[in-house]
């Protein structure tokens, strides 16, 4: 009996050794990151392995490909993320010394929501689907639809009174007006943050208000709704 145990116990430590062993050896990890839908190969993706002391990291090149050099560990949780996209990650285990592990990701959708109107005092709402980094780079400009489309409250080049800011968590919030003429229609479009934009925009005959104004004014992402009363 007591000579089982230490069997077991031997064949125990040589199977930690082993282990300990493998987990010192470089493991190569690399595949190719896909369009979900497209199934067009993504560059630029940003490839990282989380909570390793010396982070490796790749980006994936015009194939899509990447590669990583992974030491000291049996298993790795490995994140994609690029602009536009969802972040994915994976939990990977390094059982070989090469390893073939390719990833899918999916269009992240820029929304623009009106999350709260008050007549003659704000409007409020929030944009999804875009990082700090991006929400930082744009704006929210506001557009009302009369005899033509005016910009909205005021044509002034300032924060809340001709565009909106967002912040870090895509909230923005821009002063309103009433006017003598209740508006048909109201557009909340996002730009970049250095795009002056114009005062008002004719519509085209035989174009829809919208395609008149998107055609002069092409944003990131767009909301048109018919106007609430008061504006």
């Amino acid at each position: 009996m007591y000579k089982k145990d230490i069997s077991y116990a031997l064949v125990g430590f040589l199977f930690s050794l082993f282990e300990f062993a493998f987990a010192e050896e470089n493991v190569i990890v690399s595949g190719f990151v896909y369009d979900n839908s497209s199934n067009q190969s993504i560059e630029g993706v940003r490839v990282v392995v989380e909570e390793a002391d010396e982070v490796p990291t790749s980006l994936t090149n015009k194939s899509g490909k990447y590669t990583l050099v992974i030491s000291g560990r049996t298993e790795a949780r490995i994140t994609f993320s690029k602009d536009g996209y969802k972040p994915v990650t994976t939990l990977v285990k390094l059982s070989e010394p090469t390893l073939k592990h390719d990833v899918k990701m999916e269009i992240m959708k820029i929304t623009i929501e009106m999350t709260k109107f008050t007549s003659g005092s704000y409007i409020e709402g929030k944009v999804s689907g875009l990082d700090a980094a991006d929400l930082k780079k744009s704006k929210i400009l506001v557009y009302v639809l009369t005899d033509k489309w005016y910009i909205h409250p005021y044509a002034d080049n300032r924060a809340g009174r001709g565009f909106a800011e967002i912040d870090n968590q895509g909230n923005w919030r821009i002063e309103t007006e009433r006017r003598n003429f209740q508006a048909f229609k109201v557009a909340f479009l996002l730009v970049p943050r250095d795009f002056y934009p114009p005062p008002s925009v004719e519509l085209v005959r035989g174009k829809s208000p919208e395609v008149s104004l998107l055609s002069e004014i092409p944003p990131k992402a767009e909301k048109i709704i018919p106007a609430p009363d008061g504006i």
